[in-house]
């Protein structure tokens, strides 16, 4: 289902709770794909998955994903289906105008994440129930993910040594940038959550930001 159209119940016209949240979350989930989908360094990667066969293209996926979250998991299993699907789009997008192969490669990827939902089930303590725009937050979040994923310093975009591409030593910051650790821990925070926006790791996130002290 498109982003644009909220989800609606079978039963009612107007939006429940649960799909009002549930449609926040994946207006929320969408922000990383769009920034993505415009990044220069994130469509050189694709442009080198589109020239492998198929069952290649899994694990150079894999190899690529860890540059933008070097521990694996469900950051890294995200990066790579959205590599893998904006691939996808390039292919079936062959006879159209560069222009219109790269909207449909934003669409794509903006709606990676839509998920169903049942949307007269009661609210859970994890389902979102926020009030708050974060739409800023996580833009803002998705293109450090973008620097990072090139190597890219987050506050100042410049080109990390050639060492930190290597094992899970990857930083975030180059030192000059690094040695304003609060600014810096501000970013690698954004940089989480837009990573975490559209997997399980948002609900734990939330959770235990609920958790009694």
């Amino acid at each position: 289902m498109p982003l644009k159209a909220g989800a609606k119940s079978g039963h009612n016209d107007e939006l429940s709770k649960k799909e009002r949240a549930h449609y926040r979350d994946e207006l929320e989930a969408g922000v990383l794909g769009d920034v993505l989908a415009s990044d220069a360094h994130f469509q050189e990667q694709v442009a080198t998955l589109f020239d492998l066969l198929p069952p290649e293209r899994l694990a150079r996926a894999w190899e690529q994903a860890r540059a933008y979250a070097p521990y694996d998991g469900p950051r890294r299993n995200r990066i790579r289906r959205h590599l893998l699907a904006a691939c996808a789009s390039w292919e079936d997008s062959k006879t159209m105008p560069s222009s219109t192969a790269a909207e449909r490669c934003r669409t794509v990827l903006l709606n990676l994440e839509a998920r169903a939902v049942w949307a007269e089930a009661p609210l859970e303590d994890t389902d979102a129930r926020r009030v708050r725009y974060r739409q800023d937050r996580l833009r803002e979040g998705a293109l450090y993910v973008a620097l990072f994923g090139a190597y890219r310093c987050i506050n100042c975009g410049a080109l990390l040594a050639q060492d930190s591409r290597s094992g899970r030593s990857h930083p975030t910051h180059c030192s000059p940038c690094s040695a304003v650790p609060w600014e810096a821990g501000r970013q690698r925070e954004a940089m989480w959550d837009a990573l975490d926006a559209g997997t399980d790791r948002r609900r734990v996130r939330r959770a235990k930001r609920r958790a009694p002290a």
